[in-house]
């Protein structure tokens, strides 16, 4: 009985492994536009689970070209794996372009973009 019981339960774990992490994060646009003192980003594309599991948060992290990394938001919600996001880079941050944009479902499967960026004086 001990092993059917333990042979259950590994069946259950890989599973339930193979389930959260059988994720894609598809991007459909990104764009950087700078203005002094203010950078905003805008995100969109689409969070997809292949067992149905809805994916219900993710996070934007910003990387310029010196690689360096700013987060723009953790966990944000999805709406049936849609996901659009527009904010401002926190202000201190001296990011230099050309920009990459990463998204991370809350199950850590993600994707990075080129962003398309402009800056205006």
């Amino acid at each position: 009985m001990k092993k059917l019981a333990l042979l259950l339960t590994l069946a259950c774990c890989v599973f339930l492994s193979n389930s959260i992490h059988a994720q894609s994060v598809s991007i459909s646009s990104a764009k950087v536009v700078s203005v002094p003192g203010n950078t905003a980003v805008y995100v969109a594309g689409t969070l997809t689970a292949a067992n149905k599991i809805p994916i219900t948060g993710y996070t934007v992290d910003l990387i310029d070209a010196k690689n360096n990394t700013v987060r723009i938001v953790t966990n944000a919600p999805s709406s049936g794996g849609q996901f659009s996001f527009v904010g401002l880079v926190p202000a201190g941050n001296q990011l230099t372009a050309p920009y990459t944009v990463k998204v991370t479902t809350n199950r850590q499967a993600g994707n990075t973009s080129p962003a398309a960026s402009c800056s205006c004086n």
